[in-house]
């Protein structure tokens, strides 16, 4: 058999065989519709720190991408059990997957029919690169649901006991990524009240 992606959104496995001889496949077909890929925020490390609704997709997910910014006994300590789950760390360093084979991964654990979860640091839409994992989704009509996280953007500051804005002195605040798409340094800084 063979996975065939339907434009419709779907996906189906279909006997090889039938396609040699240009017949229908409608005995030997299964169509599989694509599992939802939710793009979880857990915060800032914390396992404490994750919200209720991420908790509850957590426990029901078939697959789990976690990034390797979280501590290794994250699910542990949130009491997510391993049973019937695939658990995939992105790795670290040299050995850590691109963005690339991670969206592959996402798309073809999805298109099983399978619900997966992209565990992220922080909050998904702040520098995490959904936006890039969201064409990849869309590229198949793949669902996909994004439940934030507390942003470390504003958790370390909260831990240090800084305040990001004060009616009398700092009435905004940007977010700011040194680095740019490809590993090139930013060199043009915005100029606001506070800076994270």
């Amino acid at each position: 058999e063979s996975l065939v992606i339907h434009k419709e959104g779907y996906a189906s496995w279909q006997n090889i065989s039938s396609f040699a001889t240009h017949r229908p496949a409608i005995s030997t077909r299964r169509c599989i519709m694509p599992g939802t890929v939710y793009l979880v925020g857990a915060g800032p490390g914390a396992s404490d720190l994750i919200s209720l609704r991420a908790l509850r997709i957590l426990q029901h997910a078939d697959v789990i991408l976690c990034d390797n910014l979280l501590p290794r006994t994250f699910l542990e300590q949130l009491g997510i059990s391993f049973h019937n789950k695939t658990i995939i760390w992105r790795g670290s360093g040299a050995e850590a997957m691109s963005q690339s084979e991670l969206n592959q991964i996402i798309c073809r654990e999805a298109l099983r029919g399978l619900s997966v979860v992209h565990l992220k640091g922080g909050d998904p839409l702040v520098l995490g690169r959904a936006g890039e994992e969201i064409a990849a989704l869309s590229q198949f009509n793949i669902p996909w649901s994004i439940i934030p996280g507390i942003s470390s953007c504003t958790a370390a500051p909260a831990g240090a006991d800084m305040l990001l804005t004060d009616r009398s002195a700092s009435r905004s605040f940007a977010i700011f990524s040194a680095v740019c798409a490809g590993g090139t340094l930013q060199e043009n800084y915005p100029v606001l009240d506070s800076l994270v």
